[in-house]
């Protein structure tokens, strides 16, 4: 799934960032991130070691910055994200969830309300699990509306992880 999600893309770098949870593989070019991804998730990682150049572009160099400024709990500059391969209605889902800030949660309901999207909470739910820059578009911030917190590409304990670093659950 990643290595065919970057198969387009000729001029990728990739860095692998030591992320409490795990390392966190970003791989980017110099206009753009195209995907953030926890290595406990990926099953290639030698290939990703001989395809793409362990390199740290601007953008990259953004992320970094962006991870660091997160991990003591402040605001960072979000790099910028190539969205080119989701809907505009996805896009809207996304660009909602990025207002929401560190320490806060929406639940799907109120996402696919504020996305203008009547009736969408299962949609909100499936560009979650969509979601190719995790941390950066913070879909660990959407929970159910009894409070559960659902489901994470990287698996529930690192969504755990990430909500009790933003004090939203307690450990």
């Amino acid at each position: 799934m990643i290595l065919n999600s970057l198969k387009k893309f000729d001029d990728i770098s990739c860095y692998t960032y030591p992320f409490p949870t795990g390392r966190l593989y970003i791989f980017g070019n110099k206009e753009s991130l195209k995907l953030i991804a926890f290595g406990h998730c990926i099953n290639h990682k030698k290939e990703i070691e001989k395809r793409f150049k362990a390199s740290v572009t601007d953008e990259i160099e953004k992320a970094i910055e962006f991870l660091d400024r997160y991990l003591i709990g402040e605001k960072g500059e979000v790099p910028n994200l190539d969205l080119g391969s989701f809907t505009d209605k996805e896009k809207k889902v996304y660009n909602e969830l990025m207002k929401v800030k560190f320490g806060k949660t929406i639940s799907y309901k109120e996402l696919s309300e504020k996305a203008g999207i009547k009736n969408g909470a299962r949609f909100v739910g499936s560009t979650m699990a969509r979601n190719y820059f995790p941390i950066f578009i913070p879909c660990h911030r959407v929970v159910n509306a009894s409070g559960v917190i659902g489901n994470f590409s990287a698996g529930r304990a690192v969504k755990s992880y990430l909500l009790q670093h933003e004090k939203v659950l307690s450990k």
